[in-house]
């Protein structure tokens, strides 16, 4: 296969999982990364600062229930995003955050914007990398895209050296990954066998937003109806996609309801 660059690999990547917007605020070591993009078929999404682009990412997220592709400025910008980006790790939303780091061959000189992106991300994602040749591009895109969706979701950090875009590799191939998502934990019965030995006593079901995210509103109310539980919301950085469920719950549960059995 011929070889190809880091910025024509960047638009296979967005092409290939049908990436259609990419929300940043860039700086100097994001220019390479822009110009691929603006060959591309996504829209870039400026924002006037860090940390609204990773909210605007996480809200898009949380509708698509993809992973939205955040493009931040090195280590300052990188900073300015991570308020938004602990609450998207805690929330469980999927992000790839692309970080543009100096031209790796002055790293070495200990440059101004040179620094640990990868450590510093590292409070607030479930997985961070920084590329250290052209070769891992693809790799890296594929692993880290898929580490934002795979379970439990959250954000994850990749850091790109802003030369590696304009140098080519040979390895070029982007495959698509196939989650299934539907087998049955096998704790399950030793849940149910919990809920059944409690003595008679109110129970709660605290749900957040992934149960609307997975359309499980109707089922977690036959069974919050059927153990006669209440329901509340999770904490205040998952309420804009909960309220939504529970207004759904209080329709079920302001209605007179008669007993059942049956889920």
């Amino acid at each position: 296969m011929a070889a190809r660059t880091g910025g024509e690999l960047i638009q296979d990547f967005l092409g290939t999982y049908e990436i259609p917007f990419v929300f940043g605020n860039p700086g100097t070591t994001e220019t390479t990364f822009l110009a691929a993009i603006s060959a591309s078929k996504a829209t870039y999404v400026l924002s006037l600062h860090e940390s609204s682009a990773v909210g605007i990412a996480a809200g898009y997220a949380l509708i698509t229930g993809k992973p939205s592709i955040v493009s931040l400025h090195t280590y300052p910008g990188l900073a300015n995003g991570m308020f938004n980006m602990r609450n998207a790790l805690m929330a469980g939303v999927p992000l790839l955050v692309i970080n543009g780091q100096q031209d790796s061959r002055f790293l070495i000189h200990n440059p101004v914007l040179g620094a640990s992106n990868t450590q510093l991300a590292e409070t607030a994602t479930k997985y961070s990398y920084e590329v250290t040749s052209i070769d891992d591009l693809t790799v890296a895109l594929q692993r880290c895209y898929l580490q934002a969706r795979l379970q439990p979701t959250g954000p994850v950090f990749l850091s790109i050296p802003m030369n590696f875009i304009l140098e080519r590799t040979g390895h070029t191939t982007f495959k698509k990954t196939k989650i299934i998502e539907d087998a049955v934990p096998r704790a399950i019965g030793n849940v149910a066998h919990a809920l059944k030995a409690v003595p008679a006593k109110k129970l709660a079901i605290v749900a957040d937003y992934a149960v609307g995210a997975a359309h499980g509103v109707d089922a977690l109310s036959r069974i919050a109806t059927v153990l006669d539980a209440d329901i509340y919301a999770a904490p205040f950085h998952v309420q804009g996609t909960v309220v939504p469920c529970m207004r759904t719950f209080a329709a079920n549960f302001l209605r007179p309801r008669r007993k059942s059995t049956e889920l």
